[in-house]
């Protein structure tokens, strides 16, 4: 992270000398947001927990599962056409009655999990926003130190 950083002090320390190659402070902020794989990681995290919640609730309703099986087999010559063929279906319904609310406490621990990962998500932008503000403002400082010292 800090090489990103670095990276970015040296190109705005050129693009204030260049005035063709400057970006402003909300430009860069949308760059490191976009860029940064620590800040894309914590957003796949987000998501994860975010499904993770809809299959903790989707366990408490319930659930049908449909079966169908077609089987041929080889006509003989002593069978009749009926009993060439096997067809076979189901319906399954099943819901969860009381498992001593292990269900509820699955959906309270990834709803926890889920608000977790918004402030780890929240915590890791507003910590890139302040390294970048802070290095942009003494990219800034430096320039303006060095027009003045042209002078």
């Amino acid at each position: 992270m800090s090489r990103i950083l670095i990276v970015i002090v040296v190109l705005t320390a050129v693009s204030g000398i260049i005035s063709e190659l400057s970006i402003s402070l909300e430009e860069a902020k949308e760059i490191i947001i976009r860029n940064n794989p620590e800040f894309l990681a914590k957003e796949s995290a987000l998501k994860a927990a975010e499904w993770e919640m809809r299959a903790a609730l989707s366990a408490m309703f319930p659930s049908l599962n449909l079966q169908a099986g077609y089987n041929y087999l080889d006509p003989k010559p002593y069978a009749t056409a009926a009993e060439n063929y096997t067809l076979s279906y189901g319906l399954n319904a099943s819901q969860p009655i009381f498992l001593g609310g292990k269900l509820w406490l699955s959906y309270r621990m990834k709803s926890d999990a889920l608000q977790l990962a918004k402030a780890d998500l929240n915590n890791t932008r507003l910590n890139l926003l302040s390294q970048l503000e802070e290095a942009y403002y003494n990219c800034l400082l430096t320039t303006e130190l060095y027009e003045i010292n042209l002078r």
